[in-house]
């Protein structure tokens, strides 16, 4: 099976327990990723640097430092400058990600290698993840995903 990287921004004034929660997920997952990469405004806090060296306890994290203000796009780039696997997955630091997740991608990507990305609907909570406020649907053909 193939490696995955996971890529998330993280801002400067994300909350402590939304990071916690996005991390234990990644911790679940039944795959484990190579490394999670985050890229993170420049400065960053000391408590943020603090949560994410707690967390190499668990996961391979890599820290990368983008301008504050970079906008998204610049930020995605210096994160993918530094990923290392075959594939990189993209979270936000707000998302929790069901335990099959990457597995399902990887066994997706593995025996489909005429495909390049993938994607999944998207549950929403609020505060507890138990608490499902809405359900997006995403587009699943090549055509609408164009679109």
């Amino acid at each position: 099976m193939s490696s995955i990287s996971i890529l998330i921004p993280i801002y400067y004034k994300e909350s402590i327990q939304t990071i916690r929660k996005c991390f234990d997920s990644i911790a679940k997952q039944k795959f484990q990723p190579t490394e999670v990469v985050c890229a993170l405004d420049s400065p960053s806090t000391s408590e943020i640097e603090t949560e994410l060296d707690n967390q190499r306890e668990k996961l391979n994290i890599v820290k990368c430092y983008c301008k504050r203000g970079s906008g998204l796009g610049a930020v995605l780039n210096v994160g993918v400058n530094h990923c290392t696997s075959e594939y990189i997955a993209r979270m936000d630091i707000d998302d929790v990600a069901r335990s099959d997740r990457l597995l399902k991608e990887m066994d997706f990507l593995d025996s489909h290698l005429e495909v390049d990305v993938v994607g999944s609907n998207i549950a929403e909570f609020d505060i507890n993840v138990e608490h499902i406020i809405a359900y997006r649907n995403v587009p699943a053909d090549d055509k609408n995903c164009k679109k």
